[in-house]
Parts: C-alpha cells; structure tokens; sequence
C-alpha cells in the first residue's frame, strides 16, 4: 500500500535533474545502505534554487519525525515536531517561499545526523520482505518510507 502511494507521488511532480540519476538508482537497488549513502550524499544547500518551500517542509518533516522515532519518540503534528527540534520552526512554518543555501545547511545537518544514526543497520531480505536490524533491534518501516519519501520529494516535483 505504501509503496503504491509512494509511486503515485512520484507520477505528480517533475523531476530534479541535478540527483535524479543517483536516486533513481539508489531507489531500483532496493539496498538500504546505497539508499542512506546516497540522501547522505546529496546536499539540499545545492538544490536551494531547485526545490520549492513544500519540498523543504515535506523533508524536514519526514527527517525530524523519523528521528525522533529512532529516538523512541512518535512525532504526529507539526507543533510537537517544532518542539522537539526547534531548527526545523522555519522549515515547517515558513515566512519566505524560498530559502537560501545557509538556512538549508540546518537541514542538511539533520540529514546528515539521520543518516548517521542508520549507520549499522543491516538489512536481511526473505521472499518480498526485507527486515532492518540494528544492533539486535528490528527498526520499524518508517525509518525507509523516510528516505524514500525524501527521495520522492527529490526526484519529482
């Protein structure tokens, strides 16, 4: 069902073509680790002029409530995500429908620190369903709907 929606949305919005290839790469090889190395590696500062404030609102979202999910923490509403990362207010309630390369730096060091925080995870696939464990611990779906999510946002627009 996820993956259904995840593919619409992907039908509704144009491509970004500066990270389209990677991307699409990193989503067809269905490998958790080329996928977080991948978001790792893509800078949202680069993209200022290429994505629009709904694109940054949408990441930061998914960004900051996946983290605070690693972090045991369930994040439902903007106002609780606000709370919990005060950097990501101007993000979520944006006053300008852009942002400059310094403000997206913000962003980009959360990602980087999610991206850190799925270091050791391993993923083990039987039949169709892949399962993430790190250190003994399965991680909930979410954390991949989460870079898939921010990739969609990436590639299509």
């Amino acid at each position: 069902m996820h993956a259904l929606r995840d593919q619409s949305r992907l039908v509704k919005f144009r491509r970004v073509a500066k990270v389209r290839e990677v991307v699409v790469h990193a989503l067809e090889s269905f490998d958790f680790q080329q996928r977080r190395k991948a978001l790792n590696n893509i800078s949202l500062q680069s993209l200022a002029s290429d994505i629009t404030s709904e694109d940054v609102k949408y990441i930061a979202f998914q960004l900051g409530q996946t983290l605070a999910l690693i972090n045991g923490e369930e994040i439902f509403t903007k106002r609780a995500l606000v709370s919990a990362f005060p950097t990501l207010q101007k993000f979520i309630y944006p006053e300008s429908y852009s942002f400059s390369s310094t403000e997206l730096q913000q962003l980009d060091d959360l990602k980087s620190r999610f991206c850190s925080a799925l270091e050791g995870v391993i993923t083990i696939k039987k039949g169709s369903i892949h399962y993430f464990y790190c250190t003994g611990m399965l991680i909930k779906y979410n954390v991949t709907k989460c870079i898939s999510l921010i990739f969609a946002t990436l590639i299509c627009r």
